[in-house]
């Protein structure tokens, strides 16, 4: 065997990128937001000193709730109310999904995407 050392860089991808990889749900979801915990309902208010914000700690649980589930509708009954699922990404112990994730706007803006976002 080797011994290799490695790290994982940040996630630099389009919306449904870190969707996908990332963890996080749509943003059709009540909770579609990867930085903070504003409902799809409050999407309007602008004022962003009054969005909760999320924290490693609340998405690394509600993330593994949602891996230690047995059934898909319970994986989905979590996932809807915490807007989160599992990412392999965290089970690296550095991994902080909700700082390591950045969107790729100019990738978006020269594909003509950013009116679908």
């Amino acid at each position: 065997g080797r011994l290799i050392l490695l790290a994982v860089v940040p996630l630099i991808c389009d919306v449904l990128g870190a969707c996908q990889v990332g963890g996080f749900l749509s943003h059709a979801a009540t909770l579609f937001c990867s930085f903070c915990l504003l409902p799809a309902d409050m999407i309007e208010n602008l004022d962003t000193s009054s969005w909760p914000m999320w924290t490693l700690q609340d998405h690394r649980a509600h993330a593994d709730q949602w891996h230690l589930v047995k059934t898909s509708d319970k994986q989905d009954c979590i996932a809807k109310t915490h807007g989160i699922q599992f990412s392999e990404l965290l089970r690296l112990p550095y991994w902080d999904p909700i700082w390591f994730t950045i969107l790729d706007s100019m990738h978006a803006f020269f594909l003509h995407a950013l009116p679908q976002h």
